[in-house]
């Protein structure tokens, strides 16, 4: 059980308990906000913490795409200078940077979903918060703490909810990641036989074609 829904039972129980036991409802429904309080404190922290992890991979899947870019020419260069093992081992390199890239990418745009749904469940929490801090004001000008504890409860039920629903999100997104990684890992030798001969045959299409434009140019200025 999560932290939120435990906080949430915990809460709930104390009131059932309670309510009928005590005069001092009040000082319940102020002690369930602060400890609701808390945890939003808490998935702010965890929000910040999802944002840096995006920012980080962002970062790395631009230096990877620098990378591919100076495998690209040092391509370019080796088979200018005859060296055609080099030039495909540069360009089989640069295309290994460009799906690390993607993968990342895709990474970032999870962890950019899941940091923005976060935010806004928090930031819809606070707001559910200070409207449950707005009633008890009334409900207790009122003389009815009954009704303030049971809204504060509601209140509370739906935050967690909030909550809950975002880190399943992103649980989700992360699983789907796992799973695109095993199955790329998962091919057979035989079917990675085959793949490597296809892809050298592209390779080798790729730097024909990344040379044809200084082949000519070299018979030009012959």
């Amino acid at each position: 059980m999560s932290l939120f829904k435990r906080l949430s039972a915990t809460f709930v129980s104390r009131v059932d308990r309670m309510v009928g036991e005590i005069e001092n409802h009040e000082a319940i429904v102020r002690a369930g906000i602060s400890e609701i309080r808390d945890k939003i404190a808490e998935a702010r922290v965890r929000a910040n913490r999802v944002q840096s992890e995006a920012t980080r991979l962002r970062n790395q899947a631009e230096q990877l795409a620098t990378e591919s870019e100076q495998w690209r020419s040092r391509a370019a260069d080796s088979a200018a200078a005859g060296n055609e093992q080099n030039a495909l081992e540069c360009l089989r390199r640069s295309r290994n940077c460009q799906n690390r890239q993607k993968h990342l990418d895709s990474l970032v745009a999870s962890y950019r979903e899941s940091a923005e749904a976060l935010a806004l469940d928090i930031n819809t929490a606070e707001q559910r918060l200070a409207e449950t801090q707005q009633k008890l004001t009334t409900m207790r000008a009122r003389h009815s703490t009954v009704e303030a504890i049971n809204a504060t409860c509601a209140d509370a039920a739906r935050q967690t909810q909030l909550m809950e629903d975002t880190f399943d999100r992103w649980e989700i997104n992360i699983g789907r990641s796992e799973l695109r990684g095993a199955a790329l890992s998962s091919a057979d030798p035989i079917t990675r036989e085959f793949e490597g001969k296809e892809e050298e045959q592209a390779l080798r299409k790729e730097l024909a074609a990344l040379m044809s434009p200084q082949a000519s140019e070299e018979q030009n200025n012959g």
